[in-house]
């Protein structure tokens, strides 16, 4: 299968674990390459998915919701730019972002149910794996595979690091 990843070195081992062929496209060009059979399956979120462009939506056919990209908007800052402000602008930015964010946790799942039902309207079916099949997609895929090993380095420096980070999500998304 021919999938589509953005320029992500995790992403790309991450569908390689999983059999398929990695192929880079840039986003704005993903209902192109789906169109002319350059990609066979990508992995946004449905918001992501439903709002893609150049009428993405089109060319979906099914979606399985393995949550490996998750719905979510981020603000995203450079920072050399944000020190450089003066303080009352450097607080304006940073009190609209929290602004931003907190109105996007409300919405959140109303956009994400909204995105699904109308996907759903164009004809394109949802598959929601249940327990096992998402452990499996783990077991093929999950931190624990060696594949990972030099990437957690790189990013971290060690494993031990990449543990004590995996751990500590476990904590906040109530897994443990």
């Amino acid at each position: 299968m021919l999938f589509r990843t953005p320029s992500s070195h995790a992403l790309d081992i991450f569908y390689r674990l999983l059999g398929t062929t990695p192929v880079k496209v840039k986003w704005k060009n993903a209902a192109q390459a789906a169109a002319i059979g350059r990609i066979q399956g990508l992995d946004p979120s449905i918001v992501g998915l439903y709002n893609g462009p150049n009428n993405l939506r089109q060319q979906l056919g099914s979606i399985t919701l393995i949550n490996s990209v998750h719905d979510g908007w981020v603000t995203i800052i450079n920072q050399n730019w944000l020190q450089k402000l003066p303080n009352n602008l450097r607080d304006a930015v940073k009190k609209a972002s929290n602004k931003t964010f907190k109105q996007h946790i409300n919405t959140a799942e109303l956009i994400q149910k909204n995105s699904k039902e109308a996907l759903k309207k164009l004809g394109v079916s949802i598959y929601q794996p249940t327990v096992e099949e998402l452990s499996l997609w783990r077991q093929i895929s999950g931190h624990h595979k060696k594949q990972w090993l030099p990437y957690k380095e790189q990013l971290l420096g060690d494993s031990k690091a990449f543990n004590q980070f995996y751990d500590a999500a476990n904590v906040t998304n109530k897994r443990v």
